[in-house]
């Protein structure tokens, strides 16, 4: 007979391997170095949020905090983005600032576009076969970044240029309703 304790561990390697199945292999490094094993996923307002994170952060709490971000992003944008050009579900990963920045676990990243440290970073895929992901550093700035990177991600999905200026701008106007 198994014991209680060595099934208990079997099955949670089995809920934790499950809940990162369809992360993409070329997080896989990131995953494990970090040691993420909170996922949540939850959708609003037509957006699929995948969120990625290591113990110790509230998973409602960073739920709220995205879906009063996206209700921001609608009254920012306005009826400039009424409607979607495609679908695109998002996965977000909070991790430390030191990881963000590694390059090495950070691979997958064009460092070449950035002249300094990041604090985050949105990744679109328009093959459609590669996840559209936004990595944020979880400090200080965190609402503030997470509101930066998640508009870069609504101007993509309602096919509206990609702009930096428009992203702080943004910001501003999020933190401020947050």
């Amino acid at each position: 007979k198994m014991s209680f304790i060595f099934r208990c561990t079997i099955l949670m390697f089995l809920m934790i391997s499950s809940a990162f199945s369809y992360t993409s292999e070329r997080y896989e490094r990131l995953v494990s170095y970090e040691n993420i094993t909170q996922v949540g996923t939850f959708e609003y307002s037509g957006i699929t949020v995948k969120v990625y994170t290591r113990p110790g952060h509230s998973m409602r709490s960073l739920t709220r905090k995205i879906t009063s971000i996206i209700d921001n992003l609608h009254a920012f944008y306005g009826n400039r983005s009424s409607r979607m050009c495609y679908y695109r579900p998002v996965e977000i990963f909070i991790v430390s600032l030191d990881t963000l920045n590694n390059h090495q676990i950070m691979s997958f990243l064009n460092w070449g576009q950035w002249k300094n440290r990041i604090r985050g970073v949105y990744t679109s895929s328009t093959s459609g076969d590669e996840n559209t992901s936004i990595f944020v550093s979880n400090d200080s700035l965190l609402n503030t970044t997470l509101s930066h990177e998640l508009s870069h991600y609504w101007q993509d999905i309602h096919c509206l240029s990609q702009s930096e200026e428009e992203s702080r701008s943004f910001e501003r106007f999020s933190i401020t309703r947050l």
